[in-house]
């Protein structure tokens, strides 16, 4: 079951419920998990979640700091999942 925020209120009753931030950075690690096994680079990651390149560098940073990825120096400039992510 996904965690969800309070719903946001109006006038007439709930608008629509608010997803906390973490959910969108997991729901995104999961979708590129998927398609992208092995090193990769930020530029298929762009690719695979039809992100811009900022978007991109900042969802490996979190992904980084989480511990679901790390740097790869051979070949440069490319990432791999880290098998505490793997399901």
């Amino acid at each position: 079951m996904v965690a969800r925020a309070p719903a946001t209120v109006g006038r007439d009753g709930p608008l629509r419920p608010t997803v906390a931030a973490g959910d969108e950075i997991d729901r995104a690690a999961t979708a590129a998990r998927a398609h992208l096994p092995g090193a990769w680079t930020r530029s298929k990651l762009e690719a695979v979640l039809s992100v811009e390149k900022t978007k991109a560098l900042d969802l490996i940073r979190v992904w980084k700091d989480r511990g679901y990825v790390y740097d790869i120096t051979r070949p440069a400039n490319h990432y791999a999942w880290t098998n505490a992510e793997e399901a």
